[in-house]
């Protein structure tokens, strides 16, 4: 199955079918990014120890999560020195950030409010474009991956988020984070 960056979407194709982790999770999944691909394998403990196999050697790190609302992925995660953070895991963040915070979560970091604008070239997400700004981060993790020198966009995750699920949701990681580790 071919997957596209969002950009490439937009510029010279169109989404043909959209798949969520109601199907996904009926298999065993991977992205093969360099192939711009999603490999789909039978959801088996032999499929599951050939990928093992398969990645020996390449496993940089093994992220605990649950899943809320039956399809909502909640990590443990790191920002600037603070260690009690969860992130909701998601593909969706089409923005040079690695992860969208609210406010909430600026505040609890001593992260200065970035001021918000529009960007005329934004398409933005499912509602449309919103008023964002860009802010640096020191380090980033996900369960034991760190990382180091990145940005964080405010704007996208209201208020609301903080609490949108009956627990603090600190911020949305985005597959920018992960793709680097795409062999």
């Amino acid at each position: 199955m071919e997957t596209f960056r969002y950009p490439s979407i937009l510029a010279s194709a169109f989404l043909d079918i959209s798949f969520d982790t109601g199907l996904i999770r009926q298999f065993l999944a991977t992205i093969d990014y360099a192939n711009e691909k999603m490999v789909l394998r039978e959801r088996s403990q032999q499929s599951g120890d050939a990928l093992r196999e398969q990645l020996h050697g390449h496993i940089v790190g093994e992220v605990p999560f649950v899943l809320s609302a039956t399809h909502m992925m909640m990590a443990r995660g790191s920002m600037n020195g603070r260690e009690d953070l969860t992130f909701f895991v998601d593909s969706g963040l089409a923005s040079p950030a690695r992860i969208a915070v609210p406010p909430q979560t600026l505040e609890y970091l001593g992260i200065p409010e970035p001021e918000k604008k529009i960007d005329p070239t934004s398409v933005g997400g499912g509602g449309g474009a919103w008023a964002s700004a860009l802010f640096p981060i020191d380090t980033l993790g996900l369960g034991s991956i760190l990382q180091k020198d990145h940005q964080g966009e405010y704007g996208s995750r209201q208020t609301s988020s903080y609490w949108e699920m009956g627990f603090i949701q600190d911020g949305l990681i985005s597959h920018g984070f992960l793709r680097q580790y795409a062999s």
